[in-house]
């Protein structure tokens, strides 16, 4: 076997669990924004407002480092809508996959049976399995963080549109990375598994 095999394979490799552990520190960052706190309190806000800016003479509109009084009844109100959406987005993801895994079996049955290129073999339905699972976990990951996003990310506005804008990127950031990384991991050990089985 070639060392040029060796090395992109284990470049791959690497570079692909950098990419997940890139995924997960976000997410980690992410998820540790702390919901609990609020600047100042709004005894006399606004009904209608999430938060009152405090105004100051003179000063900029869009400046991201004013400071602002978080309304603590709407605070809980988004944080109990949050978790409404939460278990919404779960229960659609549970019955999504539940009609998924019947069509993975199923046309995994076909690809056995037509695919394949010597009968008994079920190295393509594998591909086609491991594909799957990959994309179900990336979907998941990518759904859970997007809803936890949303209500972290309104949260650090209120306070500031700059500490709202890294919560927002992190988020983004972490399916892009945790994506790529899977699909780039998975599919490499499925070649080196292959090649192993093909070209020993």
């Amino acid at each position: 076997m070639s060392i040029d095999v060796i090395v992109a394979e284990t470049f791959i490799v690497i570079c692909s669990g950098l990419a997940i552990f890139f995924g997960i520190f976000n997410a980690a960052a992410v998820m540790a924004v702390d919901m609990k706190e609020v600047v100042g309190t709004d005894e006399e806000g606004s009904e209608d407002a999430l938060l009152d800016e405090v105004d100051t003479k003179g000063a900029d509109k869009m400046d991201t480092k004013k400071v602002e009084h978080i309304n603590a009844e709407k605070m809980e109100l988004m944080l109990k809508l949050s978790g409404m959406i939460r278990d919404g987005a779960k229960a659609f993801l549970f019955k999504e996959y539940s009609y998924m895994i019947v069509f993975c079996i199923l046309f995994g049955l076909i690809v056995f049976f037509l695919a394949e290129t010597q009968v008994g073999e079920c190295w393509t339905v594998i591909a086609f399995e491991v594909g799957a699972i990959t994309s179900i976990i990336s979907g998941y990951i990518g759904m859970m963080i997007a809803v936890a996003a949303n209500v972290k990310t309104t949260k650090e506005c209120a306070i500031s549109l700059e500490r709202g804008f890294v919560v927002a990127y992190k988020a983004g950031s972490v399916l892009g990375f945790t994506l790529v990384g899977l699909a780039l991991l998975v599919m490499t050990i499925l070649l080196i598994a292959y090649r192993l089985v093909y070209l020993p």
